[in-house]
């Protein structure tokens, strides 16, 4: 009889990774998509060029800066070399 193993957290680490495959998709893809829209939102705003590009060019800096941010926050997990990241995550 072949032993099946259960994932300790039930199989919820699979759904962590899903969440954050599709919340990075998401972000940058609209961050890159920014320029299919852009003749768009410079004639809704009825500004320059010039000042419609601040909206993306805000975007990706918030993106950058948190990114680099979030990065220097400690973690419960910073002993184990990341391995118990995803389960302190979903409590």
């Amino acid at each position: 009889m072949a032993y099946r193993a259960e994932p300790p957290d039930g199989g919820w680490g699979w759904m962590v990774v899903l969440s954050a495959f599709f919340q990075s998709a998401l972000v940058f893809g609209v961050l890159r998509s920014f320029g299919v829209f852009f003749v768009e939102f410079v004639a809704a705003f009825e500004e320059p060029a010039a000042r419609v590009s601040w909206i993306a060019s805000i975007g990706i800096a918030v993106q950058q800066f948190g990114s680099e941010c979030c990065s220097w926050v400690p973690r419960p997990s910073e002993g184990s070399g990341g391995c118990g990241d995803a389960q302190w995550a979903v409590r």
